[in-house]
């Protein structure tokens, strides 16, 4: 994945954390080049419910999904680790999550 978009993604990301009216975006990077990008609603309970969570990596100007997690998905969706068979899969996941997190950041701008 082109580590231009996620970097066009962190730069309007002014927190942690985007409060929309269906849930939240998470964006968090840590200091072992690895991130996590995830839409999140808050279950009956309290609880998060990923929907999806992806975490990855950073490497050679790349931002590379590699976990997956994804509790509304019917069945449930978990990848643990990229394979061959499963890298189609993560990374139109992971475009199609940045591109709804751009929109809602987008909104969230222009309500300012």
């Amino acid at each position: 994945m082109d580590y231009e978009h996620f970097a066009r993604l962190q730069a309007r990301f002014t927190d942690e954390k985007l409060l929309t009216k269906e849930g939240y975006y998470r964006l968090r990077l840590s200091g072992n080049a690895q991130f996590e990008l995830a839409f999140i609603k808050t279950g009956p309970c309290g609880e998060s419910v990923y929907q999806p969570l992806i975490k990855g990596t950073f490497a050679e100007k790349e931002a590379i999904p590699t976990y997956l997690l994804d509790l509304a998905a019917q069945p449930m969706t978990q990848i643990s680790q990229r394979t061959s068979e499963n890298a189609a899969l993560l990374d139109k996941v992971f475009v199609e999550l940045m591109e709804k997190c751009e929109q809602a950041v987008a909104v969230n701008e222009s309500a300012r």
